[in-house]
């Protein structure tokens, strides 16, 4: 697909109303897809190692673009209000980033055979993990929406894995390197 000028302008207007939140220039990538009818906007917002991502699809390009870039600011400005509530410094190049990658061919295969079950892999995702509180992390996890988040504790440096029980009760693991 090839992107109008006019629907590039349209994005770059958009990304500027998010920047006001923030003090310093915001690293970001917007994604857009046509899949038959349906356009799918997709963003990703790196804001000093914090990410921030949603995905949308409409009808309408633009419309896309639209709720995709309110789910980012609305996630901008609850990030920015739980850390400062709870006295949690805004985290810096060490906290989360993460990039996904799809597979590209034979050598790293969608599927993986276990026994006489098939699983399909539709994406995988590479995750850095970068010191930080557990405190830091579960802001991390929620903001992002994920049931688990891995990160290197900052009191101890082990590698721990935050998550969401189905009771809804959090739990974390200290991974042994």
């Amino acid at each position: 697909m090839s992107i109008t000028q006019g629907l590039k302008k349209y994005i770059e207007e958009r990304s500027r109303k998010i920047e006001k939140y923030v003090s310093k220039p915001l690293q970001a990538t917007v994604t857009l897809k046509v899949e038959k009818y349906r356009q799918i906007a997709e963003a990703h917002v790196n804001l000093n190692g914090v990410v921030l991502q949603a995905e949308e699809e409409t009808d309408e390009m633009e419309a896309s673009v639209d709720k995709v870039m309110s789910k980012i600011e609305k996630q901008l400005r609850k990030y920015k209000e739980k850390a400062s509530n709870h006295r949690v410094r805004i985290a810096g190049p060490e906290a989360m980033g993460r990039s996904v990658s799809m597979p590209k061919g034979p050598e790293d295969p969608p599927f993986i055979a276990l026994g006489k079950d098939v699983f399909r892999i539709p994406k995988r995702e590479k995750i850095s993990v970068n010191v930080m509180t557990i405190e830091e992390a579960l802001l991390q996890m929620k903001s992002n929406k994920k049931e688990f988040f891995c990160f290197r504790n900052s009191a101890n440096r082990q590698l721990n894995l935050l998550y969401k029980k189905k009771s809804g009760i959090l739990g974390l693991m200290e991974l042994i390197d």
